[in-house]
This record gives C-alpha cells, structure tokens and sequence, in this order.
C-alpha cells in the first residue's frame, strides 16, 4: 500500500528496513520504533501499526508539511 501511495505524492523516497537486521536495529532505536510496521517521514514516526490507506497518506502528507 505504501508504494501506492507514494504515486500520489511528490518526491517521496520509500526505503524498508527490517528492524530486526544489522541496518535496521540501530535506526529502530533512534526513532523509537516498537510497533511494525512504522512509517518514519523525515526522521519524524508518523504511523505505527496496521493504518487504513486514507489514515496513512494524512499522516505521510502532515509530516511532509
């Protein structure tokens, strides 16, 4: 769904980390991740959890400003 979503927005780079991986536990902990999926939008957790569509791309377009 995220990848879809992005298709509505503007230069939006979506990257998956495995928060479990040697990449991803560091960067689970520098933003707090506790839940998964969580979608972190410039550095700032913006949705956490299972979201609707609708609920996720408000989120994604708040953070974005």
């Amino acid at each position: 769904m995220l990848y879809e979503i992005a298709k509505d927005l503007d230069k939006v780079h979506i990257e998956e980390v495995d928060a479990w991986s040697e990449k991803g536990e560091p960067l689970a902990k520098k933003y707090g991740v506790h839940l998964v999926p969580t979608v972190v939008v410039n550095g700032i957790r913006c949705a956490e959890g299972i979201v609707g569509r609708q609920q996720l791309l408000s989120a994604i377009r708040g953070s974005l400003g």
